[in-house]
C-alpha cells in the first residue's frame, strides 16, 4: 500500500505499478507534489469517466474513498497525464456529461482544499510540527 496526506489526512492507496506485482519492494519513495484545484479536478475527472451520474454522486459523498481516488489518479496519470486531462477537460462541450461530471467534482475538490487549510491552521495554532519536519523524519 502507498500512503499519502490528502487535505492533511493520512490516506492509503494502491500504487498502480504495484497492482499484481510480486517483485520485492526495494525502498519507499516520499515526495511533496504541489497541485492546484484544476489539477485535482482534472485527475478526478479523468478517473471517473466510467462512472454514471449516480455512481459519481455516491463517490463524492465518501470522503475517505475520494481522497484515495485523488491519490491513485494523480499517481497513475503522472504530471503529463494530469496536463493532458486538463487540456481535454478544457475542450469538453458545455452541457455534456463530461462537463456535468467536472461540475460535480469541483465542490468536492473545494472541500478537500478546505480540510487541508484547516489542518494547517490547527497545526499552527497548536504549534504541532508538521510530520515532515519532526526529528525522526529529518534524520
Amino acid at each position: 500500500m502507498g500512503r499519502a496526506l490528502v487535505g492533511g489526512v493520512a490516506t492509503e492507496f494502491v500504487p498502480t505499478h504495484r497492482e499484481q506485482n510480486e517483485t520485492p519492494i526495494l525502498m519507499n519513495l516520499g515526495m511533496v507534489v504541489p497541485v492546484s484545484a484544476e489539477d485535482l479536478v482534472a485527475a478526478m475527472w479523468d478517473g471517473t469517466t466510467y462512472m454514471s451520474q449516480d455512481e459519481l454522486a455516491d463517490t463524492l459523498t465518501d470522503t475517505a474513498y475520494l481522497r484515495q481516488l485523488v491519490v491513485e489518479n494523480l499517481f497513475a496519470l503522472g504530471g503529463n497525464g494530469v496536463e493532458a486531462a486538463r487540456i481535454a477537460l478544457a475542450a469538453v462541450e458545455p452541457g455534456s456529461w463530461d462537463a456535468q461530471r467536472a461540475d460535480m467534482i469541483r465542490p468536492a475538490v473545494t472541500e478537500l482544499a478546505a480540510a487541508h487549510s484547516a489542518a494547517r491552521r490547527a497545526r499552527s495554532t497548536l504549534r504541532v510540527p508538521h510530520p515532515r519536519t519532526t526529528p525522526e523524519v529529518t534524520r
